[in-house]
């Protein structure tokens, strides 16, 4: 059985498991794997996962560990998920899509959002290129202010 994890700190109040059960319906195995310092998460991950989504304080050091980076996590600096593919750790980060989806259905319920359109679909509802005032600076902070 393939194996998940959460890597952050503090993460033991997280839904990820329960939310990741209910998506997989019990295919996988996800555990929290709670550490202070993120070299003792990492080693777990490295000795007993498939792949781990990572959380604050810990998402500029993951991305810092992988192998291969996808283009989107490259400009933000932070990863929230490794992955072990052939032998290799591959960073991506679906914080960006997540937030510019959820901005998008707030502005356009109907408009039948999709990775493709999404960006021309919120210009084409503001006119111009839309600002935001982002609170944060962590790997989530970032991710919202591409």
């Amino acid at each position: 059985m393939k194996k998940f994890g959460l890597i952050g700190f503090p993460v033991k109040g997280s839904l990820s498991p329960l939310l990741f059960g209910a998506a997989y319906q019990g295919r996988y195995a996800y555990d929290l794997i709670e550490e202070p310092d993120f070299g003792s998460a990492f080693r777990k991950f490295i000795d007993g996962y498939d792949g781990v989504n990572v959380t604050a304080p810990f998402k500029e050091e993951a991305f810092r560990k992988a192998d291969i980076i996808d283009p989107v996590c490259r400009k933000i600096g932070a990863t929230n998920l490794l992955v072990k593919e052939e032998g290799r750790i591959h960073a991506y980060n679906s914080d960006y899509i997540g937030i510019v989806r959820s901005i998008a259905g707030a502005v356009l319920p109907d408009a039948g959002i999709t990775s493709g359109n999404i960006q021309d679909a919120i210009y084409g509802a503001f006119g111009h290129v839309p600002y935001a005032l982002v609170a944060g600076c962590g790997g989530a902070g970032r991710a919202a202010a591409i």
